[in-house]
């Protein structure tokens, strides 16, 4: 996929692979706008590749949207969307002492790292649907996996949230 001048956006997109994806595409002519959690870090890291650092919770669906907006309005529809947010945390679902795992951590895992990779996806979607195109494509999505069981424990709670739409 040609990627110079194109609109891209990178969750998660401050550190490790989701800095390196973001400093890929805009080596490669993309536009980058680097969404994350981490304000400081987002907004150093924009700077590094020359794009556009907002500070993002991807669970929060109003901010998510007040974010596409703003990248739209400084690099156009978006053309590229990378999901790298997320955390990668595994736990045990009952402790050696039979106590059963926090549902507030499962639940923050599955915010982040599903719906959070959904509210974005759908952004993309719907803008990427509004380019007028024909024959040719109109955009990519792709999310990456994390996948930590705690070397292997059966009584660990990963969650994956992987896809990858052509």
């Amino acid at each position: 996929m040609q990627k110079d001048g194109l609109s891209a956006i990178v969750t998660g997109g401050a550190t490790g692979l989701g800095a390196a994806v973001s400093q890929l595409l805009s080596s490669e002519g993309a536009k980058v706008t680097i969404l994350g959690r981490r304000a400081e870090l987002v907004t150093q890291r924009a700077k590094e590749i020359n794009g556009l650092g907002i500070p993002c919770d991807v669970t929060d669906e109003r901010a998510t949207e007040k974010a596409f907006d703003t990248a739209k309005a400084a690099h156009g529809p978006v053309r590229i969307l990378v999901n790298s947010a997320a955390i990668t945390r595994a736990f045990p679902l009952i402790s050696s002492t039979c106590v059963p795992a926090s549902l507030a951590d499962m639940a923050e895992l599955i915010s982040i790292n599903l719906l959070g990779t959904l509210n974005t996806v759908r952004l993309a979607a719907l803008e990427m649907a509004s380019i007028k195109k024909r024959r040719c494509l109109k955009g990519r999505r792709i999310s990456f996996a994390r996948f930590r069981s705690g070397n292997g424990a059966a009584d660990r709670f990963p969650l994956i949230a992987s896809a990858r739409n052509d």
